[in-house]
């Protein structure tokens, strides 16, 4: 084996320029495609990995308006958990999360987190990822609080988490937690999405809005989930659940539509008979992402089948010699294979190595951070080592056939013209590959990055610069202060606006509802943001057709009540794409449009609601851009202002966010104080996106190496091999532009070829991948033919650097060589 690793390394030695490229890029495509490989599979099947998952449901639900089955949910009325627990034998388990927002304050500073406050058997449906503490022992504790490492990073840095206490406001309410466990943070693209947990204290909810689980008529933050007893069949116990359902449900109208919908895959390939939650872009990056990293590997390999089939043809002679010395077919092969295996496992052992580095940007994009070297990877090395093998046997394969299958007076007698007669057809189909991999992966990770800058910088169709946004307070305080709090902030200096409403971009998803067109019947779709009158002025929002919400018009901040003949009014500012799908030709014909809506009235009772439209105002984009935006309501209910937007000038920043919070502890002095930028918000909210635009970005330019590399050992090859040949032309006459020229020709077709096919399959996946954003940089056919020209013109002049080689290269010297 020494014997054999020094001919290696002399071999190295000889070609060290091409050989560090093979290595670097084969060991890149390694680590990248291991790095993807691993983290994606764990967030693909994120959902699918919990204890019960095979036999785990989540109980949906969905309003029937007119005969119309509305959007499914998956929160249902809070009682929903009791009545299941009590009434289903078939069911093992039974669990209810709520979900809130935890409010407190980490040394001075506030914070706010996204909470799950569960009640049931949590360990038996989530078994969640612990890496401090015990699961059951947190869970079962009287507040005790399970934290994420990320939240626990955030909140204490490097301090020990556990046994911190934590002073959590909920729902008007404050308590004292103390962290028992800390978890690791789940997949992005789970369905499960929390920063913290504790189990539920029935009397900890008594007093707040939380205190009505028991209200059948109240929904939208309480998810109910059955894990099934081993044995039972879904659909026979699906079918018998909802008619038993309906019987149960204390009043049951026949407004409400009931379903059970699989956890397992619920959020990226849902199996749901609705389609729950599905999320079709971030499904796309996941994939497009995996084949991205697969098809580097590929060019990879290809690029390292090119390189060392070239160099061990090259080598004929030396085989020849010893073969005469005595060596025989299977010495010479074992040669060949201990190369090649000495080789692959050097690059494995490199791209292992390197693989934390990529391992952390690719589990920024996912949403998650795992172990990539841990034991319980033993199956991913195995797959990368197995793959490793197949390399090691292909790219051997054809110089091992060919170098010991030949007589020995053979090769020793037309070495030259051995190798470049037998190594066309493989020429060909390697220059081939090497060129639709390269240009194909090239074009599409560069054309994805263009797209990922265009969305972090394009016009989001209202100005994001100089806002600042402050969490409401809880409970009646707010209530009660909102209004005298941003009268006394619209007086410090640098604060030009102060708007109340109740959501801001980037921050939470707006409310949605949902109606039939009056017209075409078809059922239509819209989200609500309850704001002030100045807040179309904080974001400088104009009208395009009617007027905005003003405070001198009754029904604009206020809802009319409702008649015998007529339901509750309230004026609307409606989104052009709203406009739009009402199916008006022009703006101001839409004006006095009233959509019919239903909502709760009081003690929860179903009353009739008509939206009047008042006035048409541009789109602007509440979420990043990877997600499809939704026609737009504004309207202006007083008690569902939960934020407030201020509009600052040029002063210190700081030392006004200061003189802010001062305002805030002395109105609101038992709530912390929240706040954050909204350019700092926007940054969060394409964090995915700018770290996916970086890993193709690294992509894009691994296989461009690739792509260079093996393209120039090719022609390098090329020249030499056909040196005696060039010679001979230039004696008989032939001139440097017709030697150049008859090296074009050679790599002339298989060129084209690799163009014709790798540009236009990145090209429909580049279209493909960009077409499921709302704003997308738009591709032309322009666009395709600039950068095969540029590709085409590379490559050439690629060629063109090793033909000139050839040209000067002295006749008489190589025919006395030969």
């Amino acid at each position: 084996m020494l014997i054999f690793f020094r001919t290696f390394l002399r071999h190295l030695g000889q070609h060290w320029l091409v050989s560090v490229a093979n290595l670097f890029g084969l060991s890149a495509s390694f680590a990248m495609a291991y790095a993807v490989g691993v983290l994606i599979h764990d967030g693909w099947t994120s959902d699918g990995g919990w204890v019960g998952a095979g036999r785990t449901y989540i109980v949906s639900n969905a309003f029937i308006n007119e005969g119309k089955v509305g959007p499914w949910s998956p929160t249902v009325p809070g009682p929903m958990y009791g009545l299941v627990r009590d009434n289903f034998p078939e069911i093992e388990a039974t669990l209810r999360l709520i979900k809130t927002e935890a409010r407190g304050s980490v040394g001075g500073n506030g914070f706010d987190s996204e909470m799950i406050i569960a009640e049931g058997n949590l360990p038996a449906i989530f078994d969640l990822p612990v890496v401090a503490g015990d699961l059951a022992t947190a869970y079962a504790t009287p507040h005790g609080l399970i934290i994420s490492t990320t939240e626990a990073e955030r909140l204490f840095g490097g301090q020990d988490a556990i046994g911190q206490v934590l002073t959590l406001l909920l729902d008007g309410r404050t308590e004292d937690y103390v962290v028992q466990a800390v978890m690791a943070p789940l997949p992005a693209n789970s369905h499960l999405r929390f920063d913290m947990l504790a189990q539920l204290m029935p009397a900890d909810f008594a007093s707040s809005g939380h205190g009505q689980l028991d209200n059948w008529n109240m929904s939208g933050w309480v998810s109910t989930y059955v894990l099934l007893k081993q044995g039972t069949g879904l659909a026979a116990f699906r079918e018998s659940f909802l008619k038993r359902l309906e019987t149960l449900i204390p009043d049951y109208d026949g407004n409400t539509a009931y379903d059970l919908e699989p956890v397992e895959g619920l959020m990226l390939w849902s199996k749901s008979p609705h389609g729950l939650m599905q999320d079709p872009v971030e499904r796309q990056s996941l994939f497009g992402l995996g084949l991205t990293a697969g098809m580097l590997l590929l060019a990879a390999m290809a690029n390292h089948v090119s390189l060392r089939a070239s160099m061990a043809l090259r080598r004929v002679r030396e085989m020849a010699v010893r073969r005469v010395l005595g060596g025989t077919r299977g010495r010479v092969a074992l040669r060949l294979m201990a190369e090649e295996i000495i080789l692959v496992a050097l690059a494995i052992f490199i791209a292992v190595d390197g693989v934390p580095l990529l391992g952390e940007r690719v589990g920024n994009f996912v949403g998650f951070s795992t172990s990539l070297l841990g034991a319980d990877r033993l199956p991913a090395l195995f797959v990368l080592g197995a793959i490793g093998m197949a390399l090691v046997v292909i790219s051997s394969l054809f110089p091992i056939w060919r170098l010991t299958g030949a007589r020995t007076a053979g090769l020793l007698r037309d070495a030259q013209s051995t190798v470049t007669s037998q190594s066309g057809r493989l020429r060909f189909l390697l220059i081939c590959a090497q060129v639709a991999l390269g240009t194909g992966l090239s074009l599409a990770c560069f054309g994805i990055f263009a797209n990922v800058q265009y969305l972090m910088n394009m016009d989001k169709g209202f100005e994001v610069g100089g806002k600042l946004h402050v969490r409401g307070a809880e409970g009646e305080a707010w209530a009660a202060g909102r209004e005298s709090f941003a009268y006394d902030l619209s007086g410090l200096d640098g604060v030009e606006r102060v708007a109340a409403s109740s959501n801001i971009p980037f921050i939470n998803w707006n409310a949605r509802m949902g109606t039939s067109h009056p017209r075409t019947g078809a059922y239509i779709e819209f989200e609500m943001v309850q704001v002030e009158p100045e807040f179309f002025g904080s974001f400088n929002l104009k009208p395009l057709a009617g007027r905005l919400l003003d405070r001198k018009f009754g029904m604009d901040m206020d809802v009319g009540n409702e008649t015998p003949d007529s339901p509750m009014t309230q004026n609307i500012v409606i989104s052009k794409t709203a406009a739009d799908q009402i199916g008006y030709e022009k703006l101001d014909d839409v004006l006095g449009f009233s959509l019919k809506s239903v909502t709760r009235g009081e003690g929860g009772k179903l009353v009739n609601l008509s939206l009047v439209v008042v006035g048409v105002v541009p789109d602007i984009n509440f979420k990043s851009g990877k997600y499809q935006s939704t026609p737009t309501i504004y309207s202006g209910d007083p008690g569902s202002m939960r934020f407030l937007t201020l509009e600052l000038g040029k002063l210190d920043r700081q030392a006004l966010v200061d003189q802010i919070r001062s305002r805030w502890m002395a109105q609101f002095p038992d709530q912390p104080f929240v706040y954050s930028f909204a350019e700092d918000n926007l940054i969060r909210a394409y964090g995915s996106e700018e770290e996916l635009g970086q890993l193709l970005l690294i992509c894009a330019v691994l296989a461009s190496v690739v792509m260079v590399s093996g393209l120039a050992a090719l022609a390098r090859h090329e020249v030499i091999t056909r040196r005696r040949e060039v010679a001979l032309r230039r004696v008989l006459g032939a001139g440097g532009r017709h030697i150049i020229l008859l090296m074009f020709g050679r790599f002339g077709r298989p060129l084209v070829v690799g163009l014709l096919v790798g540009i236009p399959a990145a090209w429909y996946f580049l279209d493909d991948w960009v077409s499921a954003y709302q704003n997308h940089v738009v591709f032309s056919l322009w666009h395709m033919l600039l950068f095969a020209g540029v590709a085409s013109g590379f490559c050439l002049a690629l060629l063109s650097g090793e033909a000139l080689r050839a040209v000067r290269v002295r006749p008489a010297q190589v025919l006395h060589h030969e």
